[in-house]
C-alpha cells in the first residue's frame, strides 16, 4: 500500500474517533431511569467504569472508539518505521488496553474523592438531624454548605426528592456516576430511613466510622506503596537513560541493534513487556485501595 494510501486511512480512522467523541448520544434523565423502577437498577462493571470516569455514553461506544484509535496508531507505527507486521498488531490491541486501564484509574480516583468528601457530608447530616431537622432538610444544608463534588449530587437529591420522587429513582444518578462502595453504603441507609422509617442519626454515625476506617487504609496503603512507586520508576526510566548515553557515546552500537531485525524485534518486545507491567501494577494498587 502507498505510504498516501496509509496516511489518508489514518486520518480517516481518526476522523471517525473524533466525531463519535463530539456526536456521541447523551442519555436522557429517562433513559436513565427506565430500568430497575423499584430499586438502584444494575450496571455492569464496564458501564460503572465508564460512569465513574465522567462520560455520558455506553461502554460498547467507548471500547469502539479506543479500538479504531488503536488501528490509526498502528498503520502509523507500520508506515513510519521498519517494523515488523506483528508490532502493528500489538499496538492496535495495546492502546485499547491502555486507554481503558486509564480510564479506570481515572473513575477510581473520582470515586476515592467523592467518598473523602462523604464523609465531612455525613458529619455535617448527623449535627443537623441531631440539632432536630428532618432528614431531608438534612439532605438539602449538604446540598448548601457540603464540598465539591458532593454538594452538586447532593443538590440533584433534594430536587429530585422535592418533585416527589422515589428515594431509590432520586438517589440512582449518584449510584451510576460513581463507583463506590462507601456511597452504595451510604444510598442504601438512606433508603432505609426513606422507605422503613426510624432514626437516621445512629445509623449514619455507624456508617461515618466504616467510611473512617476505609479512608485510614487507603492512606495507609498510599503511603506504603509511595517508596516502591518511586523506585519502580526509576528502575523504568534508568533503560532510556542507559539507551540515551550510548547514543551519544557510541552511536554506532545503538545502529547495529536497529539495524538488525532480531535487535528491533527485542527492543518492541522489551518496550511492550514493561507498558504491561505498569499496567499490571496499578492494577494491583487498585485493587488494594
Amino acid at each position: 500500500m502507498e505510504r498516501l494510501e496509509i496516511f489518508e486511512l489514518a486520518v480517516l480512522v481518526v476522523t471517525i474517533v473524533v466525531a463519535m467523541v463530539f456526536l456521541r448520544p447523551n442519555p436522557t434523565a429517562a433513559d436513565n431511569d427506565r430500568n430497575g423502577e423499584s430499586g438502584f437498577g444494575s450496571v455492569g462493571w464496564p458501564q460503572r467504569i465508564v460512569n465513574g470516569a465522567g462520560l455520558t455514553m455506553t461502554y460498547l461506544f467507548v471500547w469502539f472508539a479506543m479500538l479504531l484509535a488503536g488501528i490509526a496508531l498502528a498503520l502509523v507505527i507500520l508506515e513510519l518505521f521498519a517494523f515488523p507486521w506483528w508490532t502493528g498488531l500489538l499496538a492496535a490491541l495495546l492502546l485499547p488496553y491502555i486507554l481503558w486501564s486509564i480510564l479506570t484509574s481515572l473513575a477510581h480516583r473520582r470515586a476515592v474523592r467523592f467518598e473523602e468528601k462523604l464523609i465531612d457530608a455525613v458529619d455535617l447530616m448527623i449535627s443537623l438531624l441531631q440539632s432536630g431537622e428532618t432528614p431531608l432538610n438534612a439532605l438539602r444544608g449538604v446540598a448548601e454548605n457540603g464540598e465539591q463534588p458532593v454538594r452538586s449530587q447532593f443538590n440533584i437529591l433534594v430536587q429530585r426528592l422535592d418533585f416527589g420522587m422515589e428515594i431509590h429513582r432520586a438517589l440512582r444518578p449518584i449510584i451510576r456516576g460513581y463507583d463506590s462502595e462507601g456511597l452504595r453504603l451510604f444510598a442504601n441507609t438512606l433508603a432505609v430511613k426513606f422507605t422503613l422509617g426510624g432514626d437516621l442519626s445512629p445509623m449514619l454515625e455507624a456508617l461515618n466510622k466504616v467510611l473512617r476506617d476505609r479512608y485510614r487504609y487507603r492512606v495507609q496503603v498510599s503511603s506504603q506503596m509511595s517508596g516502591p512507586r518511586l523506585a519502580s520508576l526509576a528502575i523504568a526510566a534508568s533503560p532510556y537513560v542507559i539507551l540515551a548515553f550510548y547514543a551519544f557515546r557510541k552511536p554506532d552500537w545503538i545502529d547495529r541493534i536497529f539495524n538488525s531485525a532480531a535487535g528491533t524485534a527485542l527492543f518492541i518486545g522489551a518496550v511492550i513487556v514493561q507498558i504491561l507491567g505498569f499496567v499490571w501494577l496499578g492494577r494491583l494498587a487498585r485493587s488494594e485501595s
